[in-house]
């Protein structure tokens, strides 16, 4: 699979999966200004193994936001029901195909909008409602059947696109270490440990073993929100690669924060790096 990167480096990750009607570059040239909020991903559907490792090439670790239009509506939900990567929203547009695994265990926001005309949406949708209840819903009775609220306003799904997923700062780092990770994870674990006490109120840390994947979560008075997580993999015999991607919003002064979110990503994980070869 061909996966097409544009947008700002400084955005969160958004898939934009298109149909077969409009190729991945027509999609996103439809939508100009999410190109300036988001680092954005695009393909045309496929199959959830065939986007996955697409998305692991690039280095991608989650999505903050996914959209899938007519035939990438399918693509879209038999990737969220696989379960292969954590995505915070998705939305979907035109009649899809009821996806192969069920979605009640996807940790995400789901909405499906679609044509109030359009039958074959609407009972794709009340059965996708009948596996997945918390599933939201916007109908537009203007469409026609078969029409998309994209082919008839573009611009407006764009405003409806930037509403839904939000905004937020983002910094990645991908960093390979010459060291087994069985010796770099505690040092990860403990480092997320320390963080957490830098955020007095809503912090939220999960770890995970099999996967080697910490995400933190909480907030303080310099930032809104703060989002960081990391993923561990082993890179070979007696070596790793470590992923992070930090996503924040903060809540002043944000030159210097943004300087300081940067300064803790890049310095924390070189000191890491180095107490992992000293173990």
């Amino acid at each position: 699979m061909k996966l097409g990167v544009s947008g700002t480096p400084a955005g969160p990750d958004v898939l934009l999966l298109s149909g077969e009607r409009l190729s991945p570059e027509e999609l996103c040239a439809a939508m100009p200004g999410l190109a300036g909020k988001y680092r954005l991903l695009t393909a045309r559907s496929g199959s959830p193994e065939e986007l996955y490792e697409a998305l692991r090439s690039d280095g991608t670790i989650r999505l903050w936001g996914a959209y899938g239009l007519e035939e990438g509506a399918g693509s879209l939900l038999a990737f969220l029901g696989s379960g292969r990567m954590e995505v915070r929203t998705a939305v979907t547009e035109g009649p899809f195909d009821l996806p192969p695994a069920s979605l009640r265990d996807f940790g995400g926001e789901l909405i499906c909008w679609k044509g109030g005309k359009d039958k074959k949406a609407g009972k794709a949708v009340e059965a996708l409602r009948e596996d997945r209840p918390s599933l939201r819903t916007l109908t537009l009775d203007k469409l026609k059947a078969g029409e998309t609220y994209f082919s008839r306003r573009p611009d407006r799904m764009e405003q409806r696109l930037i509403a839904t997923f939000g905004e937020a700062a983002a910094l990645r780092m991908r960093r390979p270490l010459l060291h087994p990770a069985e010796r770099v994870w505690p040092r990860i674990t403990a480092r997320a440990e320390g963080e957490r006490r830098f955020f007095p109120e809503g912090e939220s840390l999960s770890l995970d073993e099999s996967s080697r994947t910490v995400l933190l979560q909480g907030r303080s008075e310099r930032f809104l929100f703060w989002d960081h997580m990391s993923v561990l993999e082993r890179a070979g015999d007696g070596a790793c690669v470590l992923s992070e991607e930090l996503l924040f919003a903060p809540a002043r002064q944000r030159a210097l924060s943004t300087a300081l979110a940067r300064l803790y990503l890049t310095g924390s994980g070189t000191l890491l790096a180095a107490l992992a070869a000293r173990d």
